[in-house]
């Protein structure tokens, strides 16, 4: 194996920023992943950064399969970039305007 390996990149540790629950969608500058187990601000946090995952909406808008999903702060996720948003992934079910979540795969189609 190359000797500059650091790991598989399924699952990273960061420091979380803030308190956060397992099942979070956590976003740090244009990473996207959702926590694994809780953690405080300061502590070590693992996140998944790939994989399909159930995930909060915005309930104003539908999303279409196959449609890229955007988020601001990673409290909930919207097909609508209106500026400065970060890609979280791709939808891959359909979700009505009143579903309160989407089911999406993380980090598409930035990857």
């Amino acid at each position: 194996m190359a000797t500059n390996f650091v790991q598989s990149g399924h699952h990273i540790t960061v420091t979380a920023s803030a308190d956060t629950a397992s099942g979070d969608l956590v976003v740090i500058g244009d990473l996207v992943g959702v926590a694994l187990g809780a953690a405080l601000t300061g502590e070590d946090l693992v996140l998944a950064i790939d994989g399909v995952w159930n995930l909060p909406k915005v309930t104003d808008e539908a999303a279409t399969l196959g449609q890229t999903l955007y988020t601001d702060a990673g409290t909930a996720l919207t097909p609508t970039d209106s500026g400065g948003l970060t890609v979280a992934g791709v939808a891959v079910q359909a979700a009505a305007t009143a579903a309160a979540s989407v089911n999406v795969l993380l980090g598409y189609p930035g990857r």
